[in-house]
């Protein structure tokens, strides 16, 4: 027979299966100020230690709300006047030491279709 704290962290486990198959991703469309430029929208930044040196971190971003991998071909491409920014603060006083500063360009590599890719990815 199962005691009440057995059963209370088995209902805590269904609970967070249940609630890790309903999340879709992050989304921060409902802050007023970001809904209005949508591509300068950072909706994840993660780090972590690099699989083959562990002396290193990997730090990985995405921007962009919604922008699933179901929705290509037609993905939508970094704002061409935007500065993406990461910044990374060492020793935990709130003041970055160091800052990535991202930014891109749109070339289009052949007009005469919408696909952004229409070869080998290089």
């Amino acid at each position: 027979m199962l005691t009440k704290s057995l059963l209370a962290v088995v209902a805590v486990l269904i609970m967070a299966g249940v609630s890790v198959l309903a999340v879709s991703g992050s989304s921060h469309r409902e802050a007023p100020l970001i809904s209005k430029d949508a591509f300068a929208d950072n909706t994840d930044t993660y780090v972590f230690i690099a699989p083959n040196n562990p002396n290193r971190i990997v730090l990985a971003a995405s921007w962009i709300p919604f922008e699933g991998a179901e929705g290509g071909p037609n993905y939508f491409e970094w704002d061409d006047n935007a500065r993406y920014y990461i910044y990374v603060d060492n020793n935990g006083d709130a003041v970055p030491d160091l800052t990535y500063t991202l930014s891109s360009e749109v070339v289009v590599a052949n007009p005469d279709t919408f696909l952004y890719n229409t070869g080998a990815i290089t």
